[in-house]
């Protein structure tokens, strides 16, 4: 069986497949995987803007140091 193979327990395979079956349509879901990975790339997006802007600030003041 594939979970002596791998060290798992029987009860955590049916768990995980229950809980599979009771989740199968968002699995698949094309809307659901747009939205929670625009809402991630806006969030990924903003912290660049604001890294960005950090770093450009820090390196006008290392050059006024040099």
């Amino acid at each position: 069986m594939a979970s002596t193979q791998v060290d798992i327990r029987i009860n955590q395979i049916y768990k995980w497949k229950k809980e599979f079956i009771a989740n199968a349509a968002l699995a698949f879901s094309a809307t659901a995987a747009r939205s929670d990975t625009s809402d991630r790339e806006g969030d990924l997006l903003k912290k660049i803007g604001e890294l960005t802007a950090t770093r450009d600030f820090l390196s006008r003041g290392l050059g006024r140091l040099a």
